[in-house]
């Protein structure tokens, strides 16, 4: 009797982000690594017969350092961002991780401009 497997694959995203207020330039320094993992389960009684996991191929940038950022608002780190990414969905999520690392930073957060 032949067994028939199924295989499906996840992905894992690892995202760090550093949000850093020390002085008056905000800076974030992220970090990003994918890896990718296939299981293998028998149609049969859905056990998993195997399970292989790897390091997936690096994102274009995978550190990546922006400097000089006014506010950590989504909306204006997502161009930033996307300008050295080109991935909306990677972008739209780590915009919002970068506003969320940035709330409990003490330091300044708008840097006042003059006209």
């Amino acid at each position: 009797m032949q067994q028939s497997v199924e295989s499906t694959v996840q992905v894992r995203i690892d995202i760090v982000a550093k949000v850093s207020r020390e002085s008056a330039s905000n800076t974030v320094e992220i970090s990003l690594t994918r890896e990718f993992e296939e299981l293998f389960v028998r149609k049969l009684d859905g056990n998993l017969v195997h399970v292989e996991s790897n390091i997936a191929t690096p994102f274009p940038i995978p550190y990546l350092r922006l400097n000089s950022i006014f506010s950590f608002d989504p909306r204006i780190i997502y161009p930033r961002l996307y300008s050295a990414l080109q991935d909306p969905d990677l972008c739209d999520h780590l915009s919002a991780k970068i506003a969320s690392e940035a709330e409990p930073v003490a330091g300044p957060s708008f840097v006042p401009c003059e006209l």
